[in-house]
């Protein structure tokens, strides 16, 4: 347990091995007003959880970021899932743009996802044990007032635009760019116009929490998505 406040981490981690992410493994604490810019990349045979900002999260991550803060690099937040020829087992494998995995203890709040892609691939037919979401992987938790923009998603396993929820949580405030991802998810009603998401009228939603608080100052607007007021 502990805090992590006001990091900023620029890079790429190609290949490497364990728990995945772009500034810490597993949170037993806070993470707050953190950034990772950086692809991230996994080759395995299961086991897999790789997040922008963490692995796996029993704590709180607030105010943090995912991604790039212009248009000037394709960011990749991604795994190759091999089992041996021949052996259908399903791999267990997580990535999402704040958090792979959370328990239910965890909160993501304040967050945001700007990358290109979010995407596991595997190459054996059972794949019920795979979750990839714009925001959280596979989640027991709670998350609010988060966004996530990207344009392609997992083809195999559990995906949704945000989260797959496992089990509880409240989700409140949060919403996808419907118009960039590729994929469509007709059932789901988070997804926003790219108009909106890139308007300085959705920093203003985000920071006042939808118009139910006084203006928080997280967000700002850089000409096109929100990005933290640090920046």
């Amino acid at each position: 347990k502990g805090t992590l406040d006001h990091v900023k981490m620029v890079g790429d981690m190609e290949t490497v091995t364990g728990l995945v992410a772009g500034i810490v493994g597993e949170n037993r604490g806070l993470v707050e007003w953190a950034e990772y810019t950086g692809s991230l990349g996994r080759a395995g045979d299961g086991g897999v959880a790789i997040g922008g900002i963490a692995a796996y999260n029993l704590g709180k991550i607030s105010k943090s970021y995912y991604g790039s803060i212009d248009d000037s690099k394709a960011l990749r937040l991604s795994a190759n899932l091999t089992n041996p020829a021949g052996i259908e087992i399903s791999p267990a494998a997580y990535a999402g743009g704040i958090v792979a995995r959370q328990s239910d203890k965890g909160v993501v709040e304040d967050c945001g996802v700007r990358a290109s892609w979010i995407i596991l691939r595997s190459n054996v037919s059972n794949n019920v044990g795979v979750y990839t979401g714009g925001l959280v992987g596979a989640d027991s938790g709670s998350v609010y007032n988060s966004y996530a923009v990207f344009y392609k998603i997992s083809d195999v396993g559990n995906k949704a635009p945000l989260y797959n929820v496992i089990l509880g949580g409240e989700h409140v405030g949060n919403h996808y760019d419907s118009v960039m991802l590729e994929k469509a998810f007709p059932g789901d009603t988070t997804g926003l116009e790219e108009s909106l998401m890139e308007s300085p009228q959705f920093v203003w939603m985000l920071n006042t929490k939808y118009q139910t608080a006084s203006n928080r100052n997280i967000w700002c607007h850089n000409g096109r998505f929100p990005v933290l007021a640090l920046d």
